[in-house]
């Protein structure tokens, strides 16, 4: 009952939302999961580190391949300054997928207990 009355929203969903309500179509964002997804959805165009401007970073923090998230939250630090930017923390937990029909992985509800950071340029 609680899933018919209630809406889902995954980690994707929460922040593609925030990136429509504030952003525009002519900006870029640099990413380390999804990309597709958010180009999809935003119309925004994908980053490489070597841009001059990055008008959103988004840091995805799955347990899995942790090593690949450590080095891109590395080439960020070292090649982009954070205090040009508005961090933004969205409340959810981040998980490698979204909602699934398959019982075992299916989420009745939208989990909070997490948070991605999102930055957003001043």
């Amino acid at each position: 009952m609680y899933e018919i009355t209630h809406n889902y929203d995954s980690s994707e969903e929460l922040i593609i939302n925030y990136m429509l309500k504030t952003g525009s179509s002519n900006d870029n964002f640099l990413t380390n999961y999804f990309m597709s997804t958010f180009q999809f959805y935003t119309n925004m165009n994908l980053a490489s580190m070597d841009d001059e401007k990055i008008n959103w970073i988004i840091i995805r923090d799955f347990k899995v391949n942790e090593e690949n998230n450590l080095k891109f939250i590395n080439q960020v630090e070292k090649n982009i300054d954070l205090n040009d930017y508005k961090k933004i923390l969205v409340h959810n937990k981040d998980k490698m997928w979204g909602n699934t029909p398959d019982p075992i992985n299916h989420r009745f509800r939208t989990n909070k207990d997490g948070t991605v950071v999102v930055y957003h340029l001043k």
